[in-house]
């Protein structure tokens, strides 16, 4: 598979599924992002185009939206999909580009990784875990929730909990994600918290600052691929619990002293499963 053919594929899914704005929008994004050419490019749309199967409430605000990104040789002999919960957005952005959010939608990718800025600061910690992993394998970052959004002004439901209040919500929820991993057919799936975990697989989440042997399993519908799941990265994860998870799986916590390096812990922990 090319990159091209990826990139035919999933504007499939996501016009289908997702959003569906022209596909010369959606090829100009994936220009930008993959080849970083300074061509300015529309990335706020009328939340209108929205498919509906994302399900959106009428009074759902501040949208945003990530298409799947990617990291590394299309050709590498390992193909790694990581998986986060959703494309969160806030009041800041919207006002900075005179987004309308209660009508637009902000498309981007997951932990902005499309951006050196984000990725020179506030998402730094991830930037080091897929840039590290993808010198030897292909890596692609895709998100649970495809959308996100909030419900009330309050922002006291945001959209995973306004998701799973309805099962058949989340089966169409899962329903994209099966495609993408159809599509990618992964060696190994990684999840980044709780949240991603459980919504995927439907399984208890055990204790995830542990050896990551004792996390692994399989979906029913993909039954070869091993899935790990991971402390998330997040800045609102305790630290402890992050040291904690490295230690055990047998890093020295002193070599990862700055949260930026945390993701350098992650790659060498995920490096050493491979090799196995």
């Amino acid at each position: 598979m090319t990159e091209k053919d990826l990139i035919e594929k999933l504007i499939e899914i996501i016009q289908s599924n997702i959003i569906d704005i022209p596909k010369k929008c959606i090829l100009d994004l994936y220009e930008s992002w993959l080849h970083k050419t300074e061509k300015n490019i529309k990335w706020i749309f009328n939340k209108k185009h929205i498919s509906e199967n994302q399900y959106i409430p009428v009074n759902a605000y501040l949208l945003g939206i990530d298409f799947p990104n990617w990291f590394g040789n299309v050709w590498a002999k390992k193909r790694i999909m990581v998986i986060g919960i959703d494309p969160l957005r806030n009041e800041k952005v919207f006002n900075e580009n005179n987004a309308d959010k209660n009508n637009n939608v902000l498309i981007g990718t997951p932990y902005a990784l499309h951006s050196s800025k984000m990725r020179e600061g506030r998402t730094r910690p991830y930037w080091e875990f897929i840039n590290s992993l993808s010198k030897n394998h292909f890596v692609y970052l895709t998100d649970i929730y495809k959308t996100f959004f909030y419900t009330d002004s309050s922002k006291r439901e945001r959209s995973y909990v306004y998701y799973k209040k309805s099962v058949f919500q989340m089966n169409s929820v899962r329903k994209v994600l099966e495609q993408e991993i159809n599509l990618l057919k992964p060696n190994l799936i990684i999840t980044l918290g709780k949240e991603s975990f459980v919504q995927l697989t439907e399984q208890k989440c055990n204790k995830l600052s542990r050896e990551i042997s004792l996390n692994i399993t399989q979906l029913n519908n993909f039954p070869n691929i091993p899935i790990i799941p991971l402390v998330h990265l997040s800045g609102a994860t305790r630290k402890v619990n992050i040291l904690d998870f490295i230690k055990a799986n047998n890093l020295n916590i002193s070599d990862y002293d700055k949260r930026w390096e945390y993701g350098l812990g992650y790659s060498r922990i995920i490096e050493n499963y491979m090799a196995q």
